[in-house]
């Protein structure tokens, strides 16, 4: 698998952080996944290490989108070792309120709309 390429999440942020917040990407190789981040800071996690696994979806008011992996052997993050690393996004739906929106009272298409429905 050298010459193709990597399965990689962006956008990603890491949790602990390794230095103020960490976002970058996750890769996925043939014994582990690789986070790097856009500083080019790397925290490896073997596949032998994983004990759990979790994926979160963002549900109800939740916005994020968790991968959480508790491990069977600490890996150091920064200057700290750590048993559980989470890697995860926002997920935040990209909607607009037009009720709550300023609306012109002289718009001629909404004019036109009332008018339609008064008739009906």
């Amino acid at each position: 698998m050298t010459d193709a390429r990597v399965p990689r999440l962006s956008d990603l942020t890491l949790r602990p952080n390794i230095s103020g917040k960490t976002v970058g990407a996750l890769e996925s190789h043939t014994n582990g996944l690789r986070f790097i981040s856009l500083r080019g800071e790397t925290v490896e996690i073997l596949y032998a290490n994983i004990r759990l696994a979790v994926f979160q979806p963002c549900e109800g008011v939740d916005t994020k989108v968790v991968l959480h992996f508790h491990l069977r052997h600490p890996i150091m993050v920064g200057k700290k070792a750590h048993k559980d690393i989470q890697v995860y996004t926002e997920a935040v739906d990209s909607t607009v309120n037009l009720d709550s929106a300023r609306r012109s009272h002289y718009d001629p298409d909404e004019i036109m709309e009332e008018q339609q429905d008064k008739k009906t």
